[in-house]
């Protein structure tokens, strides 16, 4: 019996990060590795908190003395660490969602009736009540 490789497992396994460095010179050292997803939730995150929460924060940091903007570090490598941790269901959280969402759209927004495995408009037949002698 032969045995092959499965290039699967390689492609699965996530690269990890635990310095930035250029040029030999080490700008930031991680004391653990982090994966790369967890970088590009952290960065999204903390670009749509800069878009959408900078006036509120910054109204707030006036009055205690800076600190709201550690949410903006700390709501970031929350979502990034949940993201990369977290598989409910045994997925990995992006599929989870994406099946959460198919599933609200096939079984929430879609009213027509499932008949056969094939969805079908309800039929509006009028009954028509007669009298009968018996």
């Amino acid at each position: 019996m032969e045995h092959y490789y499965d290039y699967s497992v390689g492609l699965d396994t996530p690269y990890w990060i635990q310095e930035f460095s250029a040029r030999g010179k080490v700008y930031f050292r991680f004391q653990t590795p982090k994966s790369v997803p967890f970088f590009a939730v952290f960065l999204g995150v903390f670009f749509l908190m800069l878009v959408f929460f900078l006036q509120p924060i910054a109204f707030l940091a006036k009055y205690t003395l800076g600190a709201p903007w550690i949410l903006f570090f700390y709501l970031p490598m929350k979502a990034g660490k949940s993201y990369v941790e977290d598989t409910p269901d045994g997925k990995k959280l992006h599929f989870y969602l994406l099946g959460l969402g198919c599933f609200f759209k096939d079984f929430t927004l879609d009213k027509r009736l499932i008949v056969q495995e094939e969805r079908r408009l309800p039929v509006m037949e009028k009954l028509v009540f007669e009298k009968t002698r018996l």
